[in-house]
């Protein structure tokens, strides 16, 4: 007799994490290779604590490098609002963020137009939080490749259009908005405002990352480097995971604090999970370790 999905990942417990994951995506591709969606119900958002959360991640990740559309997106988002019933408000807008910014990262080199991600009559319904989710998946990509005028056209569409819901107004959204007016604006005082609004109420480490990628990929302005080690400083206290600290090195590199930027950028190294997508850790290690170089360079020549 064939075994459940539940009694699969059941076998996966007393595996090493990269073993575990290794079987997560076996299992990802049988259900791509069915045609048949996960049946598997999440309990929470955190990946250590989840096979089934990393099976479901790796699942609709294939999904969207095989068909990267906002149409994807929101079946992407039906399935996890369908599988969330044990899951709290905070928990499903953490995987939200991560999923949609994540999946729109790694498929930006695919980017639709503003009439190709509207949702057509022959797609059938979709939700206002469906909406919001493709809304975010496309806004990764165009993060992804700093076309900061798409982004801001993009989000000012969703806000003022005949859709406006209640999702407008989430802080990933101003987080999102903050990034695109800093990375274009000669005058970084109106992107400020929104980058405050957005970290004020931030709930999830994506927005706070957002928040922080917002000034580190700014047009240069006198305050930046500052403004970033001090919103970094503030994420660490909190976070203190591979991220906030990469963003406090750069923070510090700006502003010439160079040992500072190396201990902030050794941390985020050493911080870094050894797990996720293969590709996706190779990215964040290089983008680490290239920083750390630069770093380095800029300490060798204050001695000469």
């Amino acid at each position: 007799m064939p075994r459940t999905t539940t009694q699969k990942l059941a076998e996966l417990s007393n595996l090493e994490p990269s073993a575990a994951e290794i079987a997560c995506e076996e299992i990802a591709k049988e259900f791509i290779e069915s045609g048949h969606e996960p049946d598997l119900t999440l309990h929470t958002a955190d990946y250590q604590e989840s096979h089934a959360l990393v099976c479901a991640d790796r699942y609709w990740r294939m999904r969207i490098e095989k068909a990267p559309t906002c149409h994807t997106a929101r079946l992407c988002a039906q399935w996890l609002h369908t599988h969330a019933d044990n899951l709290s408000p905070a928990q499903v807008a953490t995987i939200e963020e991560k999923w949609s910014l994540g999946y729109g990262f790694i498929s930006s080199a695919t980017v639709e137009t503003p009439e190709e991600t509207c949702c057509a009559p022959s797609e059938g319904y979709f939700s206002p939080r469906e909406h919001f989710f493709a809304v975010l998946y496309h806004a990764g990509k165009l993060r992804a490749n700093y076309n900061f005028p798409a982004l801001s056209a993009h989000l000012e569409r969703y806000r003022s259009g005949r859709t406006k819901d209640e999702y407008c107004d989430r802080p990933i959204i101003f987080a999102l908005l903050a990034f695109a007016a800093l990375g274009q604006d000669s005058d970084p005082y109106p992107g400020l405002a929104i980058l405050r609004t957005a970290w004020e109420n931030r709930t999830t480490h994506t927005t706070a990352d957002v928040c922080l990628n917002a000034l580190g990929a700014a047009r240069p302005f006198p305050e930046q480097g500052h403004l970033l080690r001090a919103y970094a400083k503030e994420a660490v206290t909190k976070l203190s995971d591979d991220t906030a600290y990469y963003w406090l090195a750069s923070g510090g590199f700006f502003t010439h604090d160079y040992a500072g930027a190396l201990d902030a950028i050794n941390k985020s190294l050493a911080l870094l999970p050894a797990r996720g997508s293969r590709g996706s850790h190779a990215l964040m290690r290089e983008q680490r370790l290239l920083l750390r170089q630069r770093i380095t360079q800029e300490m060798r020549r204050n001695w000469q």
